[in-house]
């Protein structure tokens, strides 16, 4: 098989886990779908291609996102967070104290992927930064998407009956919704921010470097949106693939 068709039968394997996750209303199908069935696939044999450069320019999106969420407005709200946020450092410690030890001579597995393993971060910045440190991918993934199935499980149920929350928020508005002057501006600073992190060896640069400068740009006033719904929805399904296609080594 060539390896065109063989990036069309993953992509479409991909495709295929997110509608059944959507299906089944499970949490993160975008990424999650993709993920798992690239990994039942693998484990029935078949050989799966990834598409590095594209997953690499999606992480992109995500440092956009996050950046375009640090608003003017967020700084205001910070005493009512205090007490949140003065936890957050002795958080991190403790469960890094717990995880680390447990990681590294319970399962064996390596500083880096320890590590990582470890931290309480965000599944897609674990995995993110965990290969750039040359960590262990496949395990990063399983431990990350095992830890984060367990916690939507479980939040949904307390946001929604104990805090009255409505929880069916879509990521961001649609593209069509986005000013094109904004949508433009995004599309630049994800650029410049990547290579501009890459020129000057900044650590996970693909997704630090536009996070940084669309911060700036949102702090500033420039920007007032988050990247449309379709290009976050679209992120998390090449890093999903990506992650999926990483379990089985190829």
């Amino acid at each position: 098989m060539s390896d065109a068709l063989r990036i069309a039968s993953t992509l479409l394997l991909s495709l295929a886990g997110a509608g059944v996750f959507i299906a089944m209303g499970l949490p993160l199908p975008w990424l999650l779908g993709p993920m798992f069935a690239c990994l039942i696939a693998a484990l029935l044999g078949f050989r799966l291609q990834g598409l590095p450069l594209l997953s690499q320019a999606m992480r992109t999106v995500l440092g956009v996102a996050v950046g375009a969420s640090i608003t003017p407005a967020i700084f205001g709200q910070l005493s009512s967070m205090a007490i949140t946020l003065a936890l957050i450092p002795f958080f991190i410690v403790v469960a890094a104290a717990a995880g680390y030890p447990f990681f590294r001579r319970v399962c064996g597995f390596d500083p880096v992927t320890s590590y990582y393993a470890a931290m309480p971060g965000g599944l897609q910045d674990m995995l993110i930064f965990g290969e750039e440190a040359g960590g262990d991918v496949r395990a990063l993934g399983l431990i990350h998407a095992t830890r984060v199935l367990i916690i939507v499980t479980i939040l949904p149920v307390l946001m929604t009956f104990w805090l009255n929350l409505d929880l069916n928020q879509p990521p961001g508005d649609p593209a069509s919704e986005l000013p094109l002057h904004e949508g433009l501006l995004m599309i630049a600073l994800a650029l410049v921010g990547w290579r501009g992190g890459l020129i000057i060896g900044l650590f996970g640069a693909s997704i630090l470097g536009p996070l940084f400068l669309t911060a700036a740009a949102s702090l500033l006033d420039v920007i007032h949106h988050r990247p449309p719904a379709e290009a976050i929805l679209a992120a998390q399904f090449f890093i999903g693939f990506a992650v999926g296609v990483k379990y089985v080594g190829v």
